[in-house]
């Protein structure tokens, strides 16, 4: 072997050498970052979290009249939101989902970049935050309210949002509680979709009753999941929405009917 050959190998095994520990190093580097996010906000459930309570909730209702009573039958946390407004104001509610890892504030600001790298105490975190579309209304007045979240390798943030492509997931777990300053939401499951990334998905130009229904139909015939959740023209709806993994850009999407929920 000539002397040039040798020392294109070496120069080779050099390289090979700098790009495999670069990557163990970003790999690193990734993992403590996500292990900090995990850790910065179990820290803040600890803190914010308090007793539990049971709750029931109304069906929706049309010109004053209840149409249903339901009963939750397991416990639910309640939120110390005085703590959570004075930790950042930007705070507008609290997402929790049962057998997930998704347990978290959710954000909104004046755009919807700033906390796809920000965590809720606003340190600079590649997994981000849950936050609510800044054109929605906090106060969740709107016919569709709108929620995003990262799609997490380690299965934090939206990651078990793909729980839902499981039919016998939905059944065990149809409803996500919604935490906010004025009052909890239960959202009934209609549907799970997978969706194109690269346009505009999510329907904030629901023109008239007929319309918003056609889009629950829709939604329903693409759904991973059967859901008999009944919807009325009358009702609000939320989508969560995340990355998922069936070609490029796609977006898997969550939806279900908001309703209030009523303490006892």
């Amino acid at each position: 072997m000539n002397k040039r050959k040798k020392i294109g190998i070496r120069t080779l095994f050099f390289l090979s050498c700098i790009v495999f520990l670069f990557s163990g190093y970003m790999l690193l580097r990734n993992a403590v970052k996500y292990m900090a996010a995990t850790d910065t906000y179990q820290a803040l459930r600890t803190e914010v979290q308090s007793s539990t309570l049971t709750v029931t909730w109304k069906g929706s209702a049309k010109n004053g009249e209840i149409n249903e009573v339901k009963t939750v039958l397991e416990p639910l946390v309640s939120m110390d939101f005085s703590s959570l407004l004075e930790i950042n104001p930007e705070i507008v509610a609290w997402i929790r989902i049962e057998g997930t890892n998704i347990d978290y504030p959710v954000m909104q600001t004046v755009n919807n970049i700033y906390y796809l790298t920000h965590m809720y105490n606003g340190e600079y975190n590649n997994s981000g935050s849950i936050f609510m579309d800044y054109r929605c209304n906090a106060d969740f007045s709107d016919k569709n309210t709108v929620f995003y979240g990262h799609h997490m390798r380690n299965s934090t943030m939206f990651g078990d949002l793909e729980k839902y492509k499981s039919q016998e997931f939905y059944d065990y777990n149809p409803n996500i509680t919604i935490f906010t300053p004025e009052g909890d939401f239960v959202i009934e499951l209609i549907s799970g979709t997978v969706e194109n990334g690269n346009y505009e998905f999510v329907r904030f130009d629901l023109e008239n009753d007929d319309d918003f229904l056609s889009y629950i139909d829709e939604l329903r015939r693409r759904s991973t999941f059967t859901s008999d959740v009944e919807v009325r023209a009358d009702d609000q709806i939320i989508c969560l929405c995340t990355c998922s993994y069936e070609w490029n850009n796609a977006r898997y999407m969550v939806v279900g009917r908001l309703v209030r929920l009523y303490q006892q």
